[in-house]
């Protein structure tokens, strides 16, 4: 599906047809052009017949790239990824933005609830964007998909702190499963905030011939959250990696405690074994003529395991 908006005069949407994208990308209106959920082959046809976008983006928007931004004579390409919060495990979607001096054109493949919260944003803000033109519209694009982290940031705080209690009370081999998959999971997020500061450090920064000086400043400030969210995730790693070392650690102490305790059993029994081994051979041993020996062997493994029993407890082994 294409999705036009234009905001000359206020905001109107309206879909339109492949062949009429290259005309809007040339028109002076300012406009964004939407795509969403198109085949290779169609992005390919739109790339082509646009004249401002170059044919080597088209590898950029068919295949699964790294975020970065890239600026060329006619325009600016970008790649940022939305993290999709509806899954387990976390995925992101692509999204590419090329944009010139009257027009954004996004393209993503997945349909994600991520471009509705762009789209509101946008409504929100036609003034600024008819005031500061297209680096504002770009602008929002990467402040909402920054925001979405938060959310799923938290989620995964309040995971590990369910995950602390779990371990401490009552620990399991589901626990380290868990551990692993949201271990897995803050690596795919910071795999994406690593680039994409870079990405929003040259915006705010260097100069770009379709972004005004007065957006670079809302730029910062999304580039200032984005640092804040890659302290945090670099911080939920460590806690991550803590809390496998604990259940390892717990883990090891468990199994030796059950091993102390396999070995205390043992030891026990060895020495009435041993007693009843001796008096098992066919071999002239004391007591054996007396009628009451079984009762004086008896009360000697009593004693003798009674004894090993208070050893135990004098070095604090039982």
């Amino acid at each position: 599906m294409i999705t036009l908006t234009t905001f000359k005069g206020g905001l109107e949407f309206r879909q339109i047809l492949i062949d009429q994208v290259p005309d809007f990308i040339s028109a002076d209106e300012l406009t964004w052009i939407n795509c969403a959920g198109l085949s290779n082959q169609d992005i390919e046809k739109i790339l082509k017949d646009a004249k401002e976008i170059p044919d080597f983006l088209l590898e950029d928007c068919t295949t699964k790239q790294r975020p970065k931004i890239q600026d060329y004579e006619d325009c600016t390409s970008i790649i940022f990824k939305i993290m999709v919060n509806k899954t387990k495990p976390l995925r992101s979607a692509q999204l590419n933005l090329i944009f010139g001096e009257k027009y954004v054109l996004s393209i993503i493949k997945d349909e994600v609830e991520m471009m509705k919260t762009i789209q509101s944003n946008i409504s929100k803000n036609i003034n600024k964007i008819n005031k500061l033109g297209v680096g504002h519209l770009v602008y929002l694009f990467l402040d909402s998909i920054v925001d979405s982290y938060y959310p799923i940031i938290e989620k995964i705080d309040v995971e590990i702190e369910r995950m602390e209690g779990e371990i401490i009370k009552n620990i399991s081999p589901k626990t380290a499963h868990r551990i692993i998959l949201m271990k897995k999971d803050v690596m795919r997020i910071r795999r994406n905030i690593v680039p994409e500061k870079e990405i929003l450090r040259a915006l705010s920064r260097d100069k770009f011939d379709f972004v005004k000086e007065d957006v670079m400043l809302y730029f910062r400030d999304t580039y200032t959250d984005l640092l804040s969210l890659g302290d945090s995730i670099d911080s939920q790693r460590e806690m991550l990696s803590g809390l496998m070392e604990i259940y390892l650690s717990t883990m090891s102490n468990n199994l030796n405690n059950v091993m102390k305790k396999l070995t205390l059993v043992t030891s026990l029994i060895l020495v009435p074994s041993f007693i009843a081994g001796i008096y098992g051979m066919n071999i002239a041993l004391p007591l054996e003529d007396r009628p009451d020996a079984f009762y004086f062997i008896f009360v000697i493994i009593l004693v003798a395991v009674l004894a090993t029993v208070w050893v135990f407890r004098k070095r604090e082994w039982l």
